[in-house]
This record gives C-alpha cells, structure tokens and sequence, in this order.
C-alpha cells in the first residue's frame, strides 16, 4: 500500500480548508492554526531539497534538476487560478527546455486520489512535470508551508542552476504574470520583459518604534514584485536561517523522548531508549519499504562510524509499511551500513473502502475511529504527540534521553543541521563537519504564540465600522442597515478571494432586487495595492461595493479586532436588523453555500439551491 503522508484531523483538529493561518493573510480560510507561518524563503538562500511523489508514485526530489532553471509552483485541484495559469505555464516549459527550463508543480493541500483523478483526465495536456505532497491535507503541517512559507496558491518560487532562490512571486490565470517572466529573466533565461508593466517604484518606509511582542505580523505571503530585482542585478545574499526546529509535533526542546517498543530487524521487541543507549542519538524516519536513498544512508553510516567513541548512536527507524515491504528493503541494502534500523510495528494506516466523498456518514465516521487508533499506535506520531512530519526526517537527543531538535528531509542542509544539533549535545565535532553557521539558542527558539482570535458568533449583532471607497469616501456596514449585507473580507493579494469574486458578482446580481447588497471590505493590505485592483478590475464586478481598512495589516483592522477573521475569504451574511445570519468561509469551485447562506437572512432561495448547498457543506465535511 502506499503510504501517503497526512496528519490525523481527530488529534489536531483538521480543518475545514487546507490554507489555514492565524491572521487573515492566508486564504482559503480555516479554524485559526497555532503555529505562525515561516515567512518564505528569500533571494539568495539556497533551497531546501525535499521529496515528493510523481504520478506513478515514484519519488521526485528538487536536487534532481540542480544545474536547470527551475520553476516551482504549488498548486492544487482545487485551486482556479492555478489551472488556469497551466497552459500558459506548458507552453513557456516547452519554448525554454532547451535553456534549462524545468517546470515543477508541486500539487499541496489535496488529497492523493483527488491529484491520481487530475493526472488521469488532464495530466497529458500539459508538458511541465507534476508531483503530489504526501503530507495531503492540512498544509500546516507541510514542509512547504513551514520552511518555503506557501499558504496561498498558487505561489512559484524561481530557483537559479546553482539551487539558490532566485525570487518568489504569487497569483495565478491564464495571462502572462510579469513576476515570474522577470524572475526566469533574472535566472538567465532569454527572455523578453520589454512588454511587461513597469515594476512600481517602492518608497522606503518611514522609521517606526519597534512593534510591541503582541503585534500581528505581515502577511507571510509577499508581493510578486516584492522580490523582483531590477534586470542584470544579483540577489543579495540572505543571512542563512536553521533548517532545523526546536519543536517535533508537540514535544518540545528540552523534554524527554516518550518512550516507545519498535521491532528490531529480526523481529524482538526492543524499547527506543534501550536502543538509545546512554549517549546523543539521531534516529531518522523513513518509509520502511523506500528509506532515505543512499546519500543519507551513506552519511548516517560515516557519522556512525566518526563519533563512536565519543558514545554517539545513530538508527534508522522504518514506519507506515508493512513488514513485507520493510524486510524486503532492508534485505536490499544489506552491506551499506553497520547502524541499527528498526521497524514500527503499527504499520501502515487503514485504506479507505471509497472516496470520502461518497461514503455515507456513520461509515465515514466508523473509518475516522479506524485511522483515529491506528495513528494513536504509530511511533513517531507517538513521540511528536498525534503530529505526523514528512519523512524522511530526523530528530536528536541528548545522552539522557532529551530532546534537542528536528529536522525534515536529507541532502545538503542534513549535515548542518545535524551538526548544530550533536554540538548541543556537548559532542566535539571533526573540522570537516563543522557547520558553516552555529545557531545560538536564542536564534532558534520557536517564535512566541500569536494572540488567538475567536470569530464573531452568528445571532451577534454586527460591529459597526468604517472604511473608505475608491474615492475615499468613508463607508460605513450601519450604512446598509435595512439591506441583507454580505460582508466580505478580501485582499488583493489572496487568490482564493479573487477566485471567489465571479460567483460573489453573480450572487449580488441575482439578489439585489431582494434587497442584497455585497460589501467587498478589503484587509491586510495597503491603499495603493487596493486602488490598483479595484481600477483594474471593478468593471467586471459592477454589483460590489468597494472598500479599503485603513488599519491595513494593523490589529485594530475590522476583521480581526471586531469580526476575529483567521482567514480569508470570509464572508458575514447580515440580516436586515444588522444581526449575522450566517458565515461562509472559503470559496470552491461551482458551489452555491454562499447562495443558500442568504435564505438565513430572509431572502427567497430556489430550494434546488438550497438542496446542492447541502451537498457541497456534506463534500465539504468529507474532506475534512
């Protein structure tokens, strides 16, 4: 069976969308995560390999095509504007392949069997190279939400032949995005970027006290022309960031490994700390029927064999297979390393019967309660606290069974981040393995929890609030009062709101003569940002009434301080005595509940309507 990579909603939680943030600069919108987003990688930086799986399950990693130009963009089913820019992006692979041009769409926050049913009908029309994340959903838990900082899409990152960030961009459709065309210039592509718009000047801030510790952040995701260098500049280099983490699930630097019992290679029983055995340690899990390749194998087995005497022990632990598959690796890499392997007897996770989507409720909850003991059985999640982390990863303890820290995937930045971590443990490391940088704790220390905020309860009355439209008229919700208003929450910059914007139009035309009016209030984002969008494109949208929050990414902003929005798109359905009817979050393709949403606020629905939006809400649980 093969193991796909997902985080088990029963112990975390799940989430309703994939892109799940704790202010609303991420989108689609979710239950507010705990964790703040890694802002992204910069120019410069070298990117992080990691490893994916390709339509016929076979693994791809970013390190495959070091020496191309390579575009990596994450995507999903899902997602409109990512689809929509793939012809455009299939079209650009095939007139720059000979220049090095290798295109990798990495599909995030979707299911396997929903990325297999896109490969099946449309995979063939495109000629760029596709890949599923097997952490699935939530993106939360993914490397490419925590270290490339994705948590929109689509988001592309353009990497140089030398593996280093040339630049990020984000946004999505079927016409040419100037960003990512500036980006391949940038990388060495010959390419033309005389017909593109010119990039707009950016003034330098005004100096400012320093945000006190509560403050909310900036959206993690930047602006496309933010990272775009003037043509012929080189990136400056990045200060270089860890790759590692003081957090592993929900243990944390300083506590003391769980223990747990694995399988030695001839099938005892064997305790981890036993195996442990009094010294620093790192343990690597891998898929038991695949392992970490032989470049991690290779180093595992030098380290091993360098630090013996200083009582450092290094194991492999092999988990989600079957034993079948575990034995049959290990047989295969007989001869290539003298450290111990181990083998998580939990195996791998249930196989659903059907799609969610078309199984009937009490037998999607009794597979919920299957997956929901089988993952409290697995080792790691065992140890991470009901988190699952992509593998192959890593973590160290020190000589008494403490935890130091954690880190995913293998090439490159292993070595560094093993060797900061061994060095925490009071190992003395060889000159050769020093690491180019030594953290200090401080560096490395998890950020302080952001200040959690809790939507507003439909039944509340709505806050009054103001903002201003393009003329800068102020405009006030109590304005409307004696219409039913959709609120809706938005940003220029979120893909899924703009995604959402066509079906939104088509609402506010069908309903105003009932008395519906769209307030479309954006967030998060400055003035400018949002004259440009609305000049651009309100004439498409001629039924929705414009605003901007001068609060922009402040936390007195309306939709976090009075309507505690997590995420964007959200949108309030307020009845016409000022009341919330009800709430819609996030936007999917062809569904109608912000249609029947609008029936809760005395509006007359077509009960069809009605009947489909309680399809799409049942589709939308079983893909929780």
């Amino acid at each position: 069976m093969k193991f796909l990579l997902i985080l088990l909603s029963a112990a975390l939680g799940g989430s309703l969308f994939p892109l799940a943030a704790q202010t609303d600069s991420a989108a689609p919108a979710a239950p507010a995560a705990k964790a703040r987003r890694a802002p992204g990688l910069a120019p410069g930086e070298m990117a992080p390999d990691f490893t994916v799986l390709g339509p016929d399950g076979a693994e791809v990693k970013l390190s495959d095509y070091r020496g191309k130009i390579v575009l990596l963009d994450f995507w999903a089913t899902w997602c409109g504007p990512c689809i929509a820019a793939m012809p455009h992006n299939s079209e650009m692979v095939k007139r720059f392949a000979d220049d090095g041009l290798v295109i990798l769409a990495v599909c995030v926050a979707d299911t396997r069997e929903k990325y297999d049913e896109w490969v099946r009908v449309e995979g063939s029309k495109f000629a760029f190279i596709t890949a599923h994340d097997p952490v699935g959903r939530p993106l939360r838990e993914s490397d490419f939400s925590k270290v490339y900082g994705v948590s929109m899409l689509p988001t592309m990152y353009v990497i140089g032949r030398d593996g280093r960030i040339v630049g990020r961009a984000a946004g999505g459709g079927a016409n040419e995005n100037p960003a990512v065309t500036r980006l391949l210039a940038l990388a060495g592509l010959p390419i033309e970027t005389a017909h593109l718009p010119p990039v707009p000047e950016r003034k330098a801030p005004a100096a400012a006290p320093a945000p006190a510790a509560a403050a909310v952040p900036a959206p993690a995701v930047i602006a496309a022309t933010a990272l775009v260098a003037p043509p012929g500049a080189e990136p400056a280099p990045a200060a270089p960031k860890p790759l590692f983490r003081e957090t592993y699930g929900r243990l944390k630097a300083g506590e003391a490994l769980p223990e747990a019992m694995l399988e030695t290679s001839t099938g005892s029983a064997v305790a981890l700390r036993d195996l442990i055995g009094g010294g620093p340690a790192m343990i690597t899990v891998w898929s038991g029927g695949r392992g970490p390749g032989d470049e991690h194998l290779a180093l595992m087995e030098a380290w091993s064999a360098r630090y013996a005497d200083q009582g450092v022990r290094f194991m492999g632990l092999g988990a989600y297979s079957t034993r079948e598959d575990f034995d049959q690796w290990l047989q295969a890499q007989a001869g290539k390393f003298t450290f111990p392997v181990v083998f998580d007897p939990a195996g791998p996770a249930p196989k659903a019967p059907r799609p969610r989507e078309d199984m009937a409720p009490d037998e999607l909850e009794a597979f919920r309660a299957l997956n929901s003991a089988h993952f409290a059985k697995v080792v790691p999640m065992m140890l991470a606290g009901g988190a699952m982390a992509p593998v192959p990863h890593s973590f160290v303890v020190d000589a008494q069974g403490i935890f130091l820290g954690f880190f995913t995937g293998v090439g490159a930045s292993t070595a560094d981040s093993l060797a900061n971590l061994l060095i925490r443990a009071g190992v003395k490391l060889a000159p050769e393995d020093q690491p180019a940088r030594v953290f200090t704790a401080a560096e490395t220390a998890p950020p302080p929890p952001q200040p959690t905020v809790k939507m507003i309860e439909i039944g509340a009355m709505a806050p009054d609030f103001t903002t201003q439209d393009l003329a800068g008229k102020d405009v006030k919700l109590s304005d409307f009062r004696g219409k039913v208003v959709v609120l809706d929450f938005w940003a220029p910059w979120c893909g899924p709101c703009i995604a959402a914007m066509p079906h939104t139009q088509q609402v506010a035309a069908q309903f105003k003569d009932q008395g519906v009016v769209v307030l479309g209030s954006a967030t998060s984002d400055t003035r400018a940002a949002f004259e440009r969008w609305v000049q651009s494109n309100q004439e498409k949208y001629p039924d929705i009434i414009w605003s901007h929050d001068a609060a922009e990414r402040g936390p007195t902003r309306a939709s976090r301080a009075l309507f505690g929005v997590g995420g964007i798109p959200t949108q309030f359905i307020i009845d016409r005595n000022g009341r919330i009817a009800d709430t819609v979050v996030g936007y999917l393709p062809g569904e109608v509940i912000l249609d029947a949403a609008l029936a809760k606020a005395g509006v007359k629905v077509d009960p069809a309507i009605l009947a489909k939006a309680t399809e799409d809400l049942r589709k939308r649980a079983a893909n929780r």
